[in-house]
């Protein structure tokens, strides 16, 4: 006896292999795409605070940088957010932290030093190392600047430095 082999005319992918398999590609699709967003928006958040905080480090180097300069009798104003002298060009200007438009920055003169900036504080220090808040005693000014960030923290930076000519006391 012969036996006969049943052949089935169709061929191919029922309806619901076809959906089955695109409702998978879709998902791996929605979770790439998800995937890539996300890796962009930290990318660009990244490179966001990268350029702030260079901008506030370029800020501070200025700052140090003029203030090396400065001899006591080129200070004209002392405060907790404001250091006003005469620069080396014989211009008087300040640094200051101060809110305009609703933006806080930190300037000098009428000029932005640093465009992004929550708080800055002087210390004023005299030749012991103790703070003073007498212009003739300082000897070395300190500085710190908070720059926010996106994600609500912030980043504080410190400097200090002596006027040209002073130094601590204690290091003679």
């Amino acid at each position: 006896m012969k036996q006969k082999r049943i052949h089935s005319s169709q061929q191919g992918f029922t309806m619901i292999e076809v959906l089955l398999s695109m409702v998978l590609y879709s998902i791996i699709s929605l979770t790439i795409s998800i995937l890539l967003w996300v890796g962009v928006k930290s990318a660009e958040s990244t490179k966001y605070h990268g350029e702030v905080l260079a901008q506030a480090r370029l800020g501070m180097q200025r700052m140090a940088h003029e203030i090396l300069r400065l001899k006591t009798s080129n200070i004209s104003g002392i405060a907790s957010n404001q250091l006003s002298f005469t620069d080396s060009s014989a211009v008087s200007t300040d640094f200051r932290f101060a809110t305009v438009s609703g933006n806080t920055r930190i300037w000098r003169g009428s000029d932005i030093l640093i465009p992004q900036a929550t708080a800055l504080t002087f210390t004023y220090l005299d030749g012991s190392g103790n703070t003073t808040a007498t212009i003739g005693s300082v000897r070395r000014i300190q500085w710190d600047l908070t720059i926010p960030q996106t994600n609500g923290g912030s980043v504080n930076l410190k400097s200090a430095a002596y006027l040209r000519g002073e130094y601590y006391a204690s290091f003679r």
